[in-house]
């Protein structure tokens, strides 16, 4: 699923790209007219662990229209990920308004 809202000045991911990989996964996110006051994107493996964390300080980096935010399949070590399943959870806070999406990444080597 994609995160649904309107008006069209709020937050939304598009798309999710690039999935199954081996290397990096895409995520795009439109920002209509603010800046979010707080974003994460976490990566679990199938068992609940986490093994990324994406947050605040991609903020920096995003600006009003459409934003391409990269995570490379790695661990929070740096090490690649094992094939498997992964599940994401993409978390933006706007004008005090949390949007919430989850969905899977397939890791494949």
């Amino acid at each position: 699923g994609r995160i649904r809202q309107s008006p069209e000045s709020r937050p939304r991911r598009q798309r999710r790209n690039s999935n199954p990989s081996s290397e990096a996964f895409y995520f795009k996110l439109f920002i209509g007219s603010a800046i979010p006051d707080d974003f994460r994107l976490d990566i679990f493996s199938s068992t609940g662990s986490s093994v990324h964390v994406a947050g605040n300080e991609a903020l920096s980096m995003l600006h009003v229209g459409t934003n391409e935010i990269q995570l490379k399949a790695v661990g929070v070590d740096g090490s690649p990920l094992p094939p498997g399943i992964y599940i994401y959870r993409f978390m933006v806070v706007t004008a005090g308004k949390q949007f919430v999406e989850s969905g899977r990444l397939v890791v494949v080597r």
